[in-house]
């Protein structure tokens, strides 16, 4: 995703938008999916917002 989604309208889409979007480019749809426990796409640049509240089950 390092191509870039746009600060503005891209950021503001939901799960299924942005995997579509994800789709188009080529990529993996995996935005919000189970995918995100193993991410590892340190070019991607929704990986802050994917991964946000991810917890260790440990530490709930």
């Amino acid at each position: 995703m390092s191509g870039g989604f746009s600060a503005g309208k891209d950021l503001m889409l939901s799960g299924p938008g942005i995997r579509r979007l994800q789709a188009e480019r080529g990529e993996d749809p995996c935005f919000g999916t189970e995918m995100r426990f193993q991410c590892t796409r340190l070019d991607c640049d929704l990986v802050r917002r994917c991964t946000r509240g991810l917890v260790a089950h440990w530490k709930r």
